[in-house]
């Protein structure tokens, strides 16, 4: 019972920043581009070495070679997390440059695009949900627990097709 609370607390303060982060993106004062031209494409190839940097298997191989080292995986381990965040925060960008394209072409579009402006709150708050708990997990690989990253890419694929939905219209 003794071990339970301090585990209970760190849980709940996560949980609690990671909200408190959420909520901070999602109320952030748009500035949004004067035109499309100004946004970068989405390349969801980029993110394509992040699936492996929580997984299990390379550590495994690691502990299987001679001369193995435990400090040899704690460092293998640290790296990976600082290349998962470093992942994280490239998407992050990614997302809010998708997101903001988004926006504009609901705020500037010819035709009436609000089932797409209720759609990118509710996908916004998928996707900044999905990133909290990406960060947690990320952390709770330090404790032994593996890493679950979830569908990271569903939310910025779905805006990418979003944009090229209204604009090919538009280029045609």
């Amino acid at each position: 019972m003794q071990t339970f609370m301090p585990i209970a607390g760190l849980a709940a303060l996560l949980i609690a920043v990671s909200t408190a982060v959420l909520f901070r993106r999602l109320l952030a004062p748009a500035t949004g581009p004067r035109d499309l031209d100004e946004f970068r494409p989405f390349n969801p190839a980029f993110y394509r070495p992040m699936e492996r940097l929580l997984r299990e298997d390379d550590i495994a191989f690691l502990r299987a070679q001679p001369g193995f080292d435990p400090i040899m995986e704690r460092r293998l381990r640290r790296q990976r997390r600082a290349a998962f965040r470093a992942y994280l925060r490239h998407l992050q960008s990614d997302f809010s440059n998708l997101h903001r394209a988004a926006r504009f072409l609901v705020t500037h579009g010819a035709t009436d695009q609000s089932d797409l402006a209720a759609a990118l709150i509710r996908q916004s708050v998928r996707f900044w949900t999905r990133m909290a708990w990406a960060i947690v997990s990320v952390e709770l690989t330090r404790l032994g627990f593996a890493g679950k990253t979830g569908e990271l890419l569903d939310v910025p694929r779905w805006m990418q097709e979003q944009i090229g939905a209204i604009t090919a219209p538009a280029a045609a």
